[in-house]
């Protein structure tokens, strides 16, 4: 917190945090039937990292003993990304491979939010008598992007019947929103206990 000086004041504060996560885990299934059981072996190595920035900060100054204007505002980032790799071989019942799987999959990602609020407000000399007005404003960006590969053979004692089936993707993603809200608020007193309260608002979603 500051005082620039008796009128104004500032308010701010900082947020941060970061989470990683690891897995690493075998797996090992028999599996019965009537023609014979067959295995599944697997592995799979995940990992994931998050990092979160948030700045929040008031900014108040004093016009006069009647007027005051109050700006807020936010600013947040995001990043963090993912990435999992697994393989998984099926056993027949004489333990020969009859299909093996291999998946390579990663992504990325970050989003950036900007949001403030101006505040105005203003007491008339009659007791009761107020104006104020606001806008806000906030703006989004995503990123995104994600990449996914894999390899599945398929086993056979024939080799004319043995093949493989690969998969390479890449995925990218850019949303980008921005949203405004305008909001004006009159009051007015009638008689004692008694208000007449007039607003009107804009906003664009």
């Amino acid at each position: 917190n500051y005082d620039f000086s008796k009128k104004t004041e500032w308010q701010s504060s900082y947020f941060y945090n970061e989470v990683i996560t690891a897995l690493d885990r075998s797996t090992f299934r028999q599996n019965f039937i009537n023609d014979g059981d067959f295995f599944t072996e697997e592995k799979q190595v995940q990992e994931s990292r998050s990092k979160n920035h948030r700045f929040n900060f008031n900014l108040k100054h004093k016009i006069d003993s009647s007027q005051n204007l109050i700006f807020r505002g936010n600013i947040g980032f995001n990043d963090g990304n993912v990435m999992n790799n697994s393989e998984r071989l099926t056993l027949n019942t004489e333990r020969n491979p009859e299909n093996n799987s291999l998946r390579d999959n990663t992504s990325d990602g970050n989003q950036l939010n900007l949001s403030g609020t101006l505040i105005y407000r203003k007491r008339f000399q009659r007791k009761g008598r107020t104006f104020s007005s606001s806008l806000s404003v906030s703006d989004r960006d995503n990123d995104q992007e994600a990449f996914i590969n894999s390899i599945n053979s398929f086993f056979d004692p024939d080799p004319l019947f043995a093949f493989e089936d690969t998969i390479n993707q890449s995925q990218f993603q850019n949303t980008k929103t921005t949203n405004y809200n305008l909001r004006l608020n009159y009051t007015e007193p009638l008689a004692k206990g008694f208000f007449l309260g007039l607003s009107a608002s804009h906003r664009n979603n």
